[in-house]
């Protein structure tokens, strides 16, 4: 069987090219422990204040959380000085954790070095915060490997966001709406048509059956399910769903073998992201520099040409 020709990669990051639930428990844990220490606060009570304030901004990534948690508001007094006594623990959130957890899954690397080789462009695709996900490429040298991003909005005024994780991305990134998450294939397809790639030509990869697997399904890519990236560490995984927004139904449900979703890939991917080389066919993109005339300017900067080199580990 002629295996698909493939011009145009949608990715998406967390569990998919690194384990982020590995990498998440370390970081959470390790901002949390200096937090208590430097506060002089038990780490349990501010474990508690910190689910409660999660719960409340439905969200797993917004560290500056801390700077409203009322031990530590008691302890400084005011976020502003808070965030200045805080200001190393802040940093290991990202910097100290580099090394203990963030770690691109097997055929990572190798493999969008391949595409990029090849022209072949790669789109990030995630719900997480823009800057965190870009924090991360950074991290793991991956950033050049990309000629666009799309991405939830950027948690604002991020203490963990050093000036480092600030300069200007070597690619385009667009912030998404509510309604434009997945699993809405709409911003996919639009993607599509601005590169001039048709979805037949395009594969989406992702470790969510209902999410990215159902989203480029119905959009009518080619997909494969990252299989590999929905194994994880029972205790780092234990250590995420307690600090989670979920209710104890939720996590409860979470902490659950996965259920079969009524959406099949076309590909499994079961130990490796190199595996795609062997059931599709990398073809150079031949798409246009210029925007067709009639899309509207929303944000979304032209993409370019993928570069070869990606930095070292």
């Amino acid at each position: 069987m002629t295996r698909p020709a493939i011009s145009l990669v949608f990715t998406d990051l967390d569990n998919t090219l690194y384990d982020w639930v590995a990498w998440y428990s370390r970081a959470f844990y390790r901002m949390l422990d200096g937090a208590a220490a430097r506060a002089d606060v038990p780490r349990g009570q501010l474990l508690t204040e910190m689910q409660q304030l999660y719960r409340s901004r439905q969200g797993l990534e917004q560290p500056e959380a801390l700077l409203h948690a009322p031990s530590i508001q008691r302890c400084f007094g005011s976020a502003t000085r808070a965030r200045q006594a805080l200001a190393r623990v802040f940093a290991s959130y990202y910097h100290a954790a580099h090394g203990n957890g963030l770690r691109t899954y097997p055929g990572v690397r190798s493999t969008l070095q391949r595409m990029a080789a090849l022209g072949v462009m790669v789109v990030g695709h995630t719900e997480a915060p823009a800057n965190h996900a870009a924090a991360r490429l950074r991290a793991l040298g991956l950033e050049h490997a990309f000629v666009a991003l799309l991405a939830a909005p950027a948690a604002p005024d991020d203490p963990t966001i050093l000036a480092d994780d600030s300069t200007e991305l070597p690619f385009p990134v667009r912030c998404l709406n509510t309604d434009e998450r997945k699993p809405n294939p709409a911003v996919v397809l639009d993607l599509c048509e601005r590169l001039r790639v048709s979805p037949r030509s395009a594969l989406y990869v992702g470790d969510s059956l209902a999410r990215d697997v159902r989203m480029a399904r119905d959009g009518g890519l080619w997909t494969a399910w990252a299989r590999y990236g929905t194994s994880h560490d029972p205790r780092d995984w234990q250590r995420v769903v307690d600090v989670s927004p979920w209710t104890a139904a939720q996590r409860a449900a979470a902490c659950q073998p996965m259920a079969e979703a009524e959406v099949a890939p076309h590909v499994v991917l079961h130990e490796s992201f190199s595996e795609l080389l062997q059931h599709f066919e990398l073809a150079p993109a031949h798409y246009e520099h210029e925007r067709p005339a009639d899309s509207a300017d929303d944000g979304m900067m032209e993409a370019t040409a993928p570069q070869v080199e990606l930095a070292a580990q």
